[in-house]
């Protein structure tokens, strides 16, 4: 298999139905089970997997930060992923985009979201600008 790495930007929409009919492709592959004949058993499609690395700017009111942060990354560590060489590459994004390390926060609220079968790394976090003391979100 071959594996193609790539950025999107786009109207959200769009770009998930684009990446939704790509996904659903059913293409040509070699593949030869043991035991199996060569001319015979080796002609197989496949589906083509998208399986998305992304990037995400959350913005929400500064005073509901430990609820939406728990939200997000829960009780583990936010800056850190499960792939400890990939530490390195995110502290570069985090440079590149001039945020912070995600900060400590109280982790004892969150809204009732389902996050299964995903991973949510922290890469950073930025305040806001303020006018006259109100936030400009």
């Amino acid at each position: 298999m071959a594996h193609l790495y790539l950025m999107t930007r786009g109207v959200d929409r769009f770009v998930k139905d684009f990446f939704n009919q790509l996904g659903s492709l059913w293409v040509p592959h070699k593949w030869l089970p043991p035991g199996g004949k060569k001319g015979v058993d080796d002609k197989r499609v496949t589906r083509i997997h998208v399986r998305p690395i992304q990037i995400h700017e959350i913005v929400y009111p500064r005073e509901d930060r430990d609820k939406v942060l728990t939200t997000i990354l829960g009780k583990t560590q936010p800056n850190v992923t499960q792939h400890k060489k990939h530490n390195k590459f995110i502290w570069a994004i985090r440079k590149a985009l001039g945020v912070k390390e995600v900060g400590e926060y109280d982790d004892k609220v969150s809204y009732p979201i389902d996050k299964s079968h995903i991973e949510m790394i922290g890469i950073g976090e930025k305040d806001d600008y303020e006018i006259d003391g109100y936030e400009q979100i």
